[in-house]
C-alpha cells in the first residue's frame, strides 16, 4: 500500500502531523490537574474532561459517560480490563 495516497489514518497520527498545536490552547489556558483542584483553572480543566466523556459516550452509544474511562495507554487499559474480567471467570 502507498501511504503517500492511502486514506487510512494512525492513532497516534495527530502528533506526528503537527497537530499538538490543536492542544496549544489547552496547555497555555486551561492545563490544570482534573478533579483535583478547588479554583478556576482546575474547575475548567474539570469541565473539559467531563465534555469529552460525554462526547466520547455519545460516539460509543454508551449508556452512561460513567462507563467512558480514559487511561494513560494500551497497557493499563488492558490491565483494567483483565483485572476486572478475570476475577469473575476463576471463581467458576
Amino acid at each position: 500500500m502507498d501511504i503517500r495516497c492511502s486514506t487510512w489514518t494512525r492513532g497516534d497520527y495527530s502528533e506526528t502531523a503537527g497537530g499538538h498545536r490543536r492542544f496549544a490552547h489547552y496547555y497555555e489556558q486551561d492545563n490544570a490537574n482534573v478533579h483535583r483542584g478547588i479554583h478556576e483553572l482546575s474547575n475548567r480543566a474539570t469541565a473539559a474532561f467531563e465534555a469529552a466523556r460525554a462526547r466520547a459516550a455519545k460516539y460509543l452509544n454508551a449508556r452512561s459517560a460513567d462507563e467512558i474511562i480514559f487511561t494513560r495507554g494500551t497497557t493499563e487499559g488492558l490491565n483494567l480490563v483483565a483485572q476486572a474480567w478475570a476475577p469473575a471467570r476463576q471463581a467458576r
